[in-house]
């Protein structure tokens, strides 16, 4: 990232508009990139990637970039199929979802509820909070790394 905001930087310097795909990892801490080649390749066939944020914007940019072919080949819906697949479903592109509720423990392996699943950003943006008494939303999605193709 820190590469692209100096890209970014330079090619406004010299009047060039910064290309999609540098646009894309100066923007957001996820790019298609990171999520193929680093996650797709650390997780074997069958391993699960909950992606959690609290921003709409955002959850909806990573479901349309996790839609495309280059990662739906890769990644699927963890919960599709299951008894809770249409639980709280806000939004869906194909077959993969993005949720309102934290998917259950037996599906994703770990808590998201509660303060067990309050992240560092989390308990940081609380704290800045005080009493101002306002409800945090979350957004889910639970992917599951596809079998590799047959070769």
């Amino acid at each position: 990232v820190v590469e692209a905001d100096a890209a970014a930087t330079e090619a406004g310097r010299s009047g060039a508009q910064p290309s999609a795909s540098l646009a894309e990892a100066s923007t957001h801490l996820l790019t298609r990139r990171f999520l193929r080649e680093a996650c797709g390749k650390v997780l074997r066939p069958g391993g699960k990637l909950t992606i959690c944020t609290d921003s709409w914007e955002y959850g909806e940019w990573l479901l349309n970039a996790l839609a495309t072919p280059e990662l739906s080949e890769v990644f699927e819906d963890a919960l599709h199929g299951t008894n809770v697949a249409k639980t709280s479903r806000l939004a869906r592109v194909g077959r993969l979802a993005l949720r309102g509720v934290p998917p259950p423990v037996e599906v994703c392996g770990a808590e998201y509820s509660g303060k067990d699943g309050a992240s560092y950003f989390q308990r940081l943006k609380q704290r800045e909070k005080g009493s101002r008494g306002q409800e945090d939303q979350r957004y889910f999605l639970c992917l599951r790394r596809r079998e590799a193709p047959a070769a």
